[in-house]
């Protein structure tokens, strides 16, 4: 069955749309707002729909790593490895996504860390540039980089 649209009380309200992150939550649609963190839908952030079409087969793709990791058996470890490493193919792919996006408007991406095992560090410098992470709303985020991550 198709999905239900999204319920405006999780679409972003903000009067000035500023920057945006590329952040998947397993919904069809992974453009949040930097500022309040709800979905954007991408006529709002005045997306092609080439590129839109785009976001969507990667974010597609990235669900199948997210979900193997969810299922958390035998594909947990090598989906958490694929998902926090720059330079695996779905994070590869997201960051031009998020690239392409901020030709139009400033986009981060969301870059994934399982908060939840034992040896979790937070990142504390870009794991592109070493620079130190600034605020960014409730996350931090690398300017340099134009990564976002937990707190």
């Amino acid at each position: 069955r198709p999905l239900p649209a999204t319920p405006d009380a999780e679409l972003c309200a903000c009067p000035q749309l500023s920057a945006l992150m590329l952040q998947p939550r397993l919904t069809p649609n992974p453009i949040a707002c930097a500022a309040c963190g709800l979905e954007v839908p991408p006529e709002r952030a005045t997306l092609s729909a080439e590129l839109a079409d785009e976001i969507a087969r990667w974010c597609s793709f990235h669900d199948a790593f997210y979900t193997l990791w969810l299922d958390s058996r035998e594909f947990e470890s090598w989906a958490r490895q694929q998902l926090e490493d720059l330079e695996s193919p779905v994070n590869v792919r997201g960051i031009k996504i998020a690239r392409d996006i901020g030709g139009i408007r400033r986009c981060y991406y969301w870059l994934f860390q399982d908060t939840g095992v034992d040896d979790f560090t937070p990142l504390a410098v870009g794991p592109a540039c070493s620079r130190g992470l600034t605020p960014l709303g409730r996350w931090q985020g690398c300017e340099s980089c134009a990564l976002v991550v937990s707190n």
